[in-house]
């Protein structure tokens, strides 16, 4: 599909600047090849409780571009773990490493605040759509194009979930670059709109799996809530992290049904 008629291609591509990044390490293209799954966390916190969970190591051959990368073995189904940090810009440019080297399913792990009751601290929030506030989708997909996730990764998602007791919360979510310009208006106007929660990088990778023509998924859990005039903050919750540990361990279990997508 060609959605931006006055580029074909961009001069930097993600492949090429892996590879510079490590040419004097004198790392080869078969060491530097990743596994189709991947699952990706926003903490160094996650990051952790996967790789605990796993058993996974660390890729040695991206140390020099990524130190936080592992591969991971359930049964026979490798997959790759990593983090990226907050922002869609971060999380795009991440992932358009990754796919340049050889993934196709991607599931971020991620946060969000609630913008409508009874949505509280510590649930669940599984985002079918987003709308676009943020400014790096743009350079993949123009103004009007739908943003969606993969609806078969969302499904195997949801029914892990469930089967770990967890009910999440299916619908439509906001994503902004602006922190500090999520306005009392833009909450009513988009709760109006049957929008769940907002966040800061779900539309963006979203529209790049569109763009890329890959599997992109995601799952948040609440940190934070906000009403018309207030906001009230739960980071450190108990609850946020019991919930996010059981998260990281439902995909787990979906590795090997996310590989046969």
């Amino acid at each position: 599909m060609d959605f931006l008629s006055l580029e074909n291609g961009s001069v930097v591509t993600p492949r090429e600047v892996v590879r510079a990044s490590l040419s004097e390490k004198g790392i080869t293209e078969k060491a530097l090849a990743l596994d189709d799954v991947a699952i990706i966390t926003f903490t160094r916190r996650d990051l952790l409780t996967l790789v605990e969970e796993t058993g996974a190591r660390k890729v040695k051959a991206w140390c020099g571009r990524n130190d936080r990368l592992y591969r991971g073995v359930v049964g026979k189904d490798r997959y790759i773990l990593t983090q990226s940090l907050y922002g869609a810009p971060n999380a795009v440019m991440l992932l358009e490493e990754l796919v340049a080297f050889g993934v196709k399913k991607a599931v971020f792990l991620g946060y969000c605040g609630s913008i409508r009751e009874p949505i509280g601290v510590g649930e669940v929030i599984l985002p079918t759509h987003s709308i676009r506030e943020e400014g790096t989708s743009y350079h993949y997909l123009p103004k009007g194009v739908s943003c969606h996730a993969d609806e078969d990764i969302q499904n195997l998602v949801h029914k892990g979930l469930r089967e770990c007791g967890i009910e999440p919360y299916v619908g439509m979510c906001w994503t902004t670059d602006a922190l500090y310009r999520e306005t009392a208006e833009k909450i009513r106007r988009y709760r109006s709109k049957g929008v769940l929660g907002v966040d800061m990088e779900t539309s963006a990778v979203f529209c790049l799996g569109i763009y890329r023509n890959i599997r992109v998924g995601s799952v948040m859990v609440v940190t934070d809530e906000f009403s018309d005039s207030s906001w009230q903050g739960g980071f450190s919750s108990e609850k946020v992290g019991a919930t996010m540990r059981m998260v990281c361990k439902t995909i787990v279990k979906q590795v090997g049904r996310l590989g046969n997508l």
